[in-house]
């Protein structure tokens, strides 16, 4: 028998927390703006509808999920010291490598996913240098990548609760034997891979399971005063909350539950104590359903709220408290009802609507369950009728297939002239390993290609000149996201998908210029056609120079500097340097 001194890694989809120069720069634009601007308007709505944005920190809650699981099913709590959980990614290898030190886990535990992936493998690299005793698992939906699984000893795949419980057993018991009965695992033996049997999750298995929020109050406490004393952000940091786990359907670029089963599980917990006590500590309620509208218990989540937020104002920008909703694909009725009730109190609530394409054969190709698009703008346009003032963001994908950059165009044209939007998030389509787009079958019969990206995290600008090349900057792993971009295998097919983007996000920025925020956008658009596709091109034959061991750069170099790609088009002179031809 042996005891495990167990230290958390579980960082939140932040741009701030891992740049906390941003959130000075966020602080400032939020105070400038007057309560009429439209700026302060789009913020707010966007803070309401997207994860990532800039000062607004969101906390994981699987670290306490998965410890008061333990407490109350595993056999050995008299063995195991909890050192808590690190959320977020802003302290530095060394500064993380002294905590080790100081406190001497022996067991690592890693939350990885896409945004926080590179992050943690670089500072694992460094663990195992220093600390080669210490025991690494991993968990998240990015843990069965192969390249992943090389860094660690132990991931548990899928629902954790129960795997992770097994294995903190086994290795207690110091039995190597028993590594084979723990299920959801994947281990290493004689230099192998071996993944074990999934099991699904169920909470009606263990009616003794305690809410892990509330089960955690002080700890949790603790961790949000020790975030609001340190990262001066003028936005309150979310909690992320579930009432269910899971989503029914097969999106062909969703990896929900990791692909392992189209299953809807319900928590039987006391969720109102847990909702009073998230708002209790100042922060927002971020939401983490698949397709929330689609159970009756949804809608009396919203009523509660509405309720408590009636005399509880958490931030000024978010004045209803639940956040990044993922609303249901087919219940619209019911949606757009959910809609109404709360836009009715808190007008500048966003709308977030997650269509990916608006094309039928777009959303036949990629498996994508939704009402016809004829339907779904009606209750958009019902909703403006009422509310004229109402936040939209729309999220779409770039590469799928059927896609064309013509039928690309008309739509945004078709947002325009209907329910008029305020911002798009136009992504390029990640391929996820656990996706069913990830099948060799899919892609073949789609006639798919694939091409790595290393990605400029946002907001990050470099000089460029003889000291500080291009080189020299591709070896810095944080200022990096790097992913597989999914794309239809067609002539000019990656520039045209970097001219969506470009197109994306012109759409977005002409609401902040008042010489071009009252023009259509297919006005707008051909004024600014010609200009933008010789600068896109001119970028892509830089990409292409660029491209090395097999990775593509989709960035912008423009007079000494280096930049995101879209981050480039939010310059507040770009839609006069295009109509201009000054670019």
């Amino acid at each position: 028998m042996r005891n495990l001194k167990i230290k958390f890694f579980v960082c939140g989809e932040s741009i701030a927390a891992e740049n906390p120069k941003l959130v000075k720069k966020a602080n400032k634009m939020y105070d400038r703006r007057d309560d009429d601007d439209e700026g302060k308007r789009i913020m707010s709505g966007l803070l309401h509808s997207l994860s990532g944005t800039p000062g607004h920190y969101v906390f994981n809650p699987s670290y306490w999920m998965l410890k008061t699981f333990y407490l109350t099913y595993g056999k050995y709590n008299d063995y195991i010291t909890w050192l808590g959980c690190e959320h977020d990614s802003i302290w530095t290898v060394k500064d993380i490598l002294l905590n080790i030190e100081n406190e001497k886990p022996n067991v690592l535990c890693f939350g990885l996913y896409t945004w926080n992936v590179t992050i943690y493998l670089n500072l694992i690299k460094h663990v195992r240098e220093k600390y080669p005793h210490i025991i690494i698992i991993g968990g998240g939906p990015s843990v069965r990548e192969k390249w992943v699984l090389k860094a660690l000893d132990f991931a548990i795949y899928g629902e954790g609760e129960e795997g992770f419980t097994h294995l903190l057993d086994v290795l207690i018991e110091d039995d190597e034997l028993n590594f084979t009965e723990i299920t959801n695992l994947i281990y290493k033996k004689d230099n192998q891979l071996i993944t074990n049997t999934y099991k699904i999750f169920k909470y009606k298995d263990y009616p003794e399971l305690p809410s892990p929020y509330l089960s955690n109050k002080l700890e949790i406490k603790e961790t949000i005063n020790n975030y609001k004393r340190t990262s001066k952000s003028v936005i309150p940091p979310g909690i992320g909350w579930e009432l269910n786990r899971g989503c029914p359907y097969k999106c062909s670029f969703c990896d929900w539950s990791s692909g392992l089963h189209n299953k809807v599980i319900m928590r039987k917990h006391d969720w109102k104590k847990e909702l009073d006590f998230i708002l209790e500590l100042g922060c927002n309620i971020i939401n983490n359903d698949a397709n929330f509208g689609m159970i009756k218990e949804d809608l009396k989540v919203i009523d509660y709220i509405l309720d408590k937020a009636r005399s509880l104002v958490i931030s000024p920008f978010t004045t209803f408290p639940m956040q990044q909703m993922s609303w249901s694909k087919l219940n619209k009725s019911i949606v757009y009802e959910t809609i109404d009730k709360i836009l009715n109190e808190h007008p500048s609530f966003g709308v977030k609507v997650s269509v990916q394409d608006t094309n039928y054969e777009v959303l036949e190709a990629i498996d994508r369950p939704d009402v016809p698009w004829e339907e779904h703008k009606q209750y958009l346009l019902d909703i403006k009728s009422k509310y004229p003032f109402t936040m939209f963001t729309v999220e779409l994908m770039v590469g799928l297939p059927k896609q064309t950059l013509e039928s690309w165009i008309e739509m945004l044209c078709d947002f325009d002239e209907s329910f008029k939007p305020q911002w798009l998030v136009s992504s390029y389509w990640q391929l996820l390993p656990q996706s069913p787009a990830y099948k060799k079958e899919y892609q073949e019969k789609n006639n798919m290609i694939s091409t790595n990206l290393r990605e400029m995290k946002y907001n990050i600008e470099l000089k460029l000149d003889k000291h500080n090349t291009i080189d020299l900057y591709k070896s810095k792993s944080q200022i990096w996201s790097a992913y597989t971009f999914l794309s239809e295998d067609k002539p000019d097919s990656f520039r045209h998908n970097l001219l969506k983007i470009a197109i994306g996000e012109i759409f977005n920025i002409r609401f902040f210029d008042p010489k071009y925020s009252k023009m259509t956008y297919r006005e707008l658009y051909s004024k600014i056609e010609k200009n933008l596709t010789r600068f896109v091109d001119s970028q892509y034959e830089l990409m292409l120079l660029n491209k090395e061991a097999g990775w593509m750069y989709p960035n912008v170099i423009y007079k000494g500097t280096m930049c995101n790609f879209k981050n480039f088009f939010h310059r507040p002179d770009i839609i006069n340097k295009l109509v201009e031809n000054t670019i």
